[in-house]
C-alpha cells in the first residue's frame, strides 16, 4: 500500500492533524503534495523553503516558521546562545555549508547534514581541548560514510585527527565504498583541511 492509499477520510481529524504536527519536516514536504487531503492537513503547518538562505541569526529568528535550505546555507552567528535557537528552525537538503561568527562544534556538526559536500567552518568554532576526541569521533562518523570537503579554520585538533584517519577505514564502520582521507593544513592560513573521497 503507498501513501496516497492511505483512507484518511477513515481517521479522526485530531490523530491525523496530530500526525502531521509530528512529522519531520522532509516529510511533511512531501505529504503535502499526496493528494488534496493531505494539502488541507498540512496547511496549518507552514515552513519557508528557500533555494539558498545567506544570513544571520537574526534573519532566521525573524522568519515565522522553520526554514527549509534545497541547495546552499551561510550563517553568521553572533553567539552560541543564538545558535541554539536558530539551529533547531533550520532543515533542508542543502548540500553546501558555511558558517561564520561565534558558533559550537556540536551546532556544526548537527548543521552538517547528510547531503553536505562542501563544509566551511570559519570564524570562532568554540572547541574546548577536553572535547577533541568526541569531536574527532562525531567528525569521523561522518568521513566514514560519504564523499565530504570540510575546510576549518582551526588547527589545533590536527594532530590528532590525522593519527585517527590513518586507521579510519580499520577502526570505524565504513561504507563500502569508501576510497581515502587526507588531513592537511593550508600553508598561509591557520586551516585544517579535510578530503574524504567515496567511489
Amino acid at each position: 500500500m503507498s501513501i496516497s492509499e492511505i483512507p484518511l477520510n477513515k481517521i479522526p481529524y485530531s490523530i491525523a492533524s496530530r500526525l502531521v504536527d509530528l512529522m519531520p519536516i522532509e516529510t511533511l514536504l512531501n505529504f503535502r503534495y499526496v493528494n488534496s487531503e493531505t494539502e488541507f492537513l498540512t496547511n496549518r503547518r507552514q515552513v519557508i523553503v528557500k533555494k539558498e538562505f545567506r544570513g544571520n541569526c537574526n534573519n532566521l529568528l525573524q522568519l515565522t516558521a522553520p526554514c527549509y535550505v534545497q541547495e546552499y546555507l551561510e550563517i553568521t552567528f553572533h553567539s552560541i546562545a543564538d545558535g541554539d535557537l536558530v539551529v533547531p528552525r533550520i532543515h533542508g537538503s542543502y548540500t553546501s555549508l558555511n558558517l561564520s561568527g561565534n558558533y559550537s562544534w556540536r551546532q556544526a556538526m548537527q548543521l552538517c547534514r547528510e547531503r553536505v559536500e562542501r563544509c566551511y567552518w570559519l570564524g570562532n568554532m568554540e572547541l574546548d581541548e577536553q572535547d577533541h576526541a568526541e569531536f574527532i569521533q562525531q567528525l569521523c562518523q561522518i568521513l566514514a560514510k560519504r564523499t565530504i570537503s570540510l575546510r576549518i579554520q582551526d588547527r589545533r585538533f590536527l594532530h590528532k585527527l590525522r593519527s585517527v584517519v590513518k586507521n579510519l577505514k580499520r577502526d570505524f564502520n565504513c561504507a563500502d565504498s569508501f576510497d581515502k582521507c587526507s588531513v592537511s593544513q593550508a600553508t598561509c592560513l591557520n586551516w585544517t583541511l579535510i578530503n574524504c573521497r567515496h567511489k
